[in-house]
């Protein structure tokens, strides 16, 4: 399966591989699955408000996803707790993670992240 552009884009600044996290691989690729996969616009679930930054999902979820135990992604998300990035809000069934300071990781104008027409990429010679 290849990678569908239509559904948007998230940008990566290039100061990311200083970032105290980065060289630590569970950790990263957690954090960078979250900012793929949060609302990048506000929903409704179950009568709960979604606001953008946000996900509902679990840590067994989040393990099948990433293809990690969920002992690597509990220590994951602690790690990424303990150092502001995220909240995590956890109940019997489903957590809510919110990304921290999510529109300044991903641009403060958030209707710039969807793009309605899909984008070509084209070479440049």
């Amino acid at each position: 399966m290849g990678i569908d552009p239509s559904r948007g884009f998230v940008a990566f600044p290039r100061g990311l591989t200083d970032w105290e996290w980065y060289s630590e691989p569970n950790t990263a690729r957690l954090f960078f699955h979250l900012l793929l996969t949060a609302n990048w616009q506000e929903k409704q679930w179950h009568g709960i408000s979604i606001r953008p930054g946000q996900l509902v999902t679990s840590q067994s979820q989040l393990a099948k996803q990433l293809d990690l135990s969920v002992r690597n992604i509990r220590t994951s998300l602690e790690h990424l707790q303990a150092t502001g990035y995220l909240t995590v809000k956890t109940g019997s069934k489903y957590s809510i993670v919110t990304i921290e300071n999510y529109a300044s990781l991903v641009g403060s104008d958030l209707s710039l992240i969807h793009i309605s027409e899909p984008t070509r990429l084209r070479r440049i010679s």
